[in-house]
């Protein structure tokens, strides 16, 4: 039976709106990516924040995204911290990454590079395949970084992460 996201808008909207965190989520999802309703990053933000603050990882992680990349609500570096470490702080792989990211570039914080590379380990050590690649690049001191690069961007490529394949391939 083929998807119909039109139709998983229809059900999902009533489950959203009586509260379920799950179908919040991926109501904001369908409204990111504009299936099955129009494209509206404003309204994705609303379902997010709505799921979000119910403890949904994956809505928190989202949520915090769009408050990096100033689409949807505005650009706010401290709600996007906020939201990435509820969510890190729940296991959430790709929160780990984007708050070990912030960490590193010094968005909202100031750069703590021990702290960016301490989050971005979890989330590879974690099976996060953009995380694997990104640990790769990040040799931890007494490492050899050949053989360092080599083990983790072997493990992302192996997982289907392309990236990875086309810097082994290098």
């Amino acid at each position: 039976v083929p998807a119909d996201p039109t139709k998983a808008a229809g059900y999902l909207r009533p489950l959203a709106e009586g509260g379920l965190a799950e179908a919040q989520f991926e109501l904001g999802r369908l409204h990111a990516l504009g299936r099955g309703v129009l494209p509206d990053l404003g309204a994705a933000a609303r379902w997010y924040e709505k799921a979000a603050e119910q403890g949904h990882a994956g809505a928190q992680n989202y949520l915090g995204y769009l408050y990096v990349i100033d689409a949807g609500p505005p650009r706010d570096f401290a709600k996007a911290l906020y939201w990435f470490q509820k969510a890190a702080d729940q296991g959430q792989l790709e929160a780990m990454l984007n708050l070990g990211l912030m960490y590193e570039q010094g968005y909202g914080v100031p750069v703590d590079r021990e702290r960016a590379n301490r989050l971005i380990q979890r989330a590879a050590e974690g099976g996060l395949t953009e995380a694997q690649l990104q640990w790769a690049k990040r040799p931890p001191a007494g490492v050899d970084p050949a053989r360092h690069l080599l083990e983790w961007a072997t493990r992302a490529a192996e997982q289907g992460h392309g990236g990875a394949a086309l810097r082994l391939a290098k």
